[in-house]
């Protein structure tokens, strides 16, 4: 059958028409490729469909991982953020007991009030006052000093 169909092809591109049977056979041949061509645009067109789903999926699942990246991205600034601020202020805590702690404390007795409402910017005068007119320390040396917490404390009810 090959041999036929080969022999009617060459005389159909030679412009030789088909002699009966061979007509047959170029008929069947043309039928068999229209149907395989069918088949094939079908098949192509559903290989191109479910392409097209999967692209069109892998778009949706790359950009819901982008946006939960970005999320991410966000709540971490954040947490950086809260875990700067937590370290600052324990650090700012561990600063405030290390000079509440006794340790580095020191304690003036007798020293005059200057008034009842005294605040802690007039107490640290009188302190750097008696300082330098009674224990005669120079003013250089007070650059050297910084005074954290100034107050004073209630007399005790011994004292009284």
């Amino acid at each position: 059958m090959e041999k036929n169909s080969a022999i009617t092809l060459r005389k159909h591109k030679a412009g030789q028409a088909p002699e009966g049977n061979e007509a047959l056979q170029l008929s069947d041949l043309y039928k068999l490729l229209q149907s395989v061509e069918k088949r094939l645009s079908e098949r192509l067109s559903a290989i191109e469909k479910s392409l097209m789903e999967r692209l069109q999926l892998a778009e949706t699942s790359l950009e819901h991982a982008y946006n939960t990246i970005s999320d991410l991205t966000s709540d971490l600034k954040g947490v950086e953020k809260e875990l700067t601020e937590m370290r600052e202020n324990t650090r700012k805590s561990e600063i405030v007991s290390a000079l509440r702690s006794k340790e580095y404390n020191l304690l003036f007795h007798g020293l005059p009030l200057e008034s009842p409402e005294e605040t802690p910017e007039q107490s640290e005068h009188v302190i750097r006052s008696f300082l330098t007119i009674s224990l005669r320390y120079s003013e250089s040396d007070f650059v050297k000093i910084s005074f954290a917490i100034v107050h004073r404390l209630p007399k005790h009810k011994s004292a009284l």
